[in-house]
């Protein structure tokens, strides 16, 4: 499912944030930091 989940959010995501750039630029934000905390777990 990796590489999945983006674009679905990116659909799902666009009725609250009708900008794309502002769209894509909070998801790729949440799945970074998501990203940074799974992979600093013991």
């Amino acid at each position: 499912m990796i590489g999945l989940e983006i674009p679905v959010i990116i659909r799902i995501n666009n009725d609250f944030s009708k900008e794309l750039s502002t769209n894509i630029g909070n998801i790729l934000s949440a799945d970074y930091m998501i990203t940074l905390l799974v992979l600093n777990l013991p």
